[in-house]
């Protein structure tokens, strides 16, 4: 890939010609496919990713610094939008996984209601 042409590209994509913004994506988007499957595995978000990447790149076009090239510039914004989604994906599963252990506690001194009294699980509250 020529960085000329990506140049020429990213001014007219720039400046609103979709067509220049389609052909940068049929450049890239096997290797921001290649990214992502690599960072998220085979996931069904894999879809999703690769547009909202693209989406990204578009809304930040105009900030790339032409002085550099374009193929390690819209892959560090893939990278970054997978590493994003691996942290959301562990938050996500620990706030489960917390919620899981107070729904088992709870269940467990609903069932022996004098053991949650004498081990201070559940606190009586004067109404």
């Amino acid at each position: 890939m020529s960085d000329v042409a990506d140049a020429f590209l990213i001014e007219a994509a720039v400046r609103g010609e979709e067509e220049a913004f389609a052909e940068l994506v049929g450049r890239y988007q096997a290797a921001v496919w290649g990214t992502v499957h690599r960072t998220l595995g085979n996931s069904p978000e894999r879809e999703d990713a690769v547009q909202e990447i693209f989406i990204r790149v578009l809304v930040s076009l105009h900030k790339f610094d032409r002085r550099y090239p374009f193929g390690p510039w819209i892959l560090r914004i893939a990278s970054n939008y997978c590493i994003d989604r691996l942290r959301r994906r562990k938050t996500r599963k620990t706030s489960i996984s917390v919620k899981r252990s107070e729904t088992a506690e709870i269940d467990h001194f609903a069932a022996d209601p004098v053991a949650a009294e004498h081990s201070g699980g559940l606190e009586r509250h004067a109404g």
